[in-house]
């Protein structure tokens, strides 16, 4: 198996079967030969899905864009639009991130959306990140 014939990865959803302890080690083999695999080749399986998702798009009669926050999301944004080209919209709720990311958002044409509630609000009432995404949905759990 070449590095780019490796199986999609399946999203485990509420209601399906819990994956076995083979399935498992399967899926942690498969990730640490993705993690292993050169720069060039993530980039290149990173464009076929963009390619991908946006025929998902099309059958589905839906305009692709890009949900934009921080630096990862930046990140695809561009690799989206270097990919399908620059006609890919980025949207976001900009006013909840940084300064720092608005001014990045705004030089990158990102079409900004109004949050439901303010930034202080959302400290309010659910307090302010100090630990990873990863830490906070386990704690979540």
């Amino acid at each position: 198996m070449t590095a780019i014939d490796l199986p999609a990865a399946k999203i485990w959803e509420p209601g399906q079967h819990k994956e076995t302890e083979e399935e498992k080690q399967a899926r942690l083999r498969r990730n640490e030969l993705m993690l292993a695999e050169p720069f060039e080749v993530k980039v290149k399986r990173a464009r076929m899905r963009i390619r991908d998702w946006q025929y998902v798009c099309r059958d589905y009669g839906k305009t692709p864009a890009v949900s934009v926050g921080g630096l990862d999301s930046i990140t695809l944004l561009a690799l989206v639009r270097d990919t399908l080209g620059d006609h890919i919209d980025g949207v976001s709720i900009s006013t909840l991130e940084d300064k720092s990311i608005q001014t990045v958002h705004q030089e990158m044409g990102v079409i900004p959306i109004k949050p439901a509630k303010s930034k202080v609000e959302v400290l309010e009432e659910y307090g302010f990140p100090v630990i990873s995404k990863l830490n906070a949905s386990k704690i979540a759990r």
